[in-house]
């Protein structure tokens, strides 16, 4: 859409206002690169039906929402010197027959922030459920850029705090066998190397209640603490 502009020398190419769209689709993008090696790019506009994952058959059960954000990159070949973007799906949907364990399964502002800045690479994660439940996350991971390395290896920190006010929707997941309730909030930390990450924290279930339809039986007052 629209007209994009191309500059090519021997030492330099440059790529401005191309954009792509198909439907609710679509993205625009910049880029240059020279003979050294050096280059950059930013995509702005980005939107992405997540709809079309259970179309090409990718995911299902279906989500339905729209991706839109934009992302900022630079650097020397492998090495990525800046990486700063923003992607945030306003309202995102499970489409699941889940009538009988929850009305709906529904995110608010679901957003995730990346930023390279000296060699370390934060991310952070926010949401919010459509009955209040959230999760706050951010994770640092030093010494990145380097793509073509080995990542494993790399020092990573962050913390994770989940808040979830009814268990009920989890039976998505466990089915018919199981069917939780009760509210359960996190609060962790993350330590060690992206490989083998180490996690501690602590984990409060209150008002916990597990029942097994198929073996008629219920287990009141499920509650306690766990740390790590």
């Amino acid at each position: 859409k629209g007209s994009a502009a191309v500059e090519a020398s021997a030492e330099s190419l440059k790529l401005s206002d191309f954009c792509l769209y198909s439907g609710d689709n679509g993205l625009c993008s910049s880029a240059e690169g020279d003979v050294s090696g050096t280059w950059s790019t930013r995509v702005e506009g980005l939107r992405f039906s997540l709809s079309k994952l259970d179309e090409w058959g990718v995911l299902s059960p279906r989500l339905n929402g729209v991706v839109q954000g934009e992302i900022t990159a630079a650097g020397t070949g492998a090495v990525l010197s800046q990486l700063d973007g923003n992607l945030e799906v306003p309202e995102l949907e499970l489409d699941a027959d889940v009538d009988e364990v929850y009305p709906e399964l529904k995110w608010f502002t679901t957003r995730v922030e990346t930023d390279l800045a000296e060699e370390t690479l934060r991310l952070s994660i926010t949401s919010r459920f459509v009955d209040g439940s959230s999760i706050k996350g951010a994770i640092r991971i030093e010494q990145f850029g380097d793509l073509s390395g080995v990542m494993t290896d790399l020092p990573v920190s962050g913390s994770v705090d989940l808040m979830v006010r009814d268990l009920s929707p989890l039976a998505i997941i466990t089915g018919s066998y199981l069917v939780p309730s009760g509210r359960l909030s996190t609060s962790l930390s993350l330590s060690g190397k992206l490989g083998a990450p180490v996690v501690d924290g602590t984990l409060r279930l209150e008002n916990g209640k597990l029942t097994l339809p198929e073996l008629g039986v219920t287990f009141n007052e499920v509650e306690g603490d766990v740390s790590s």
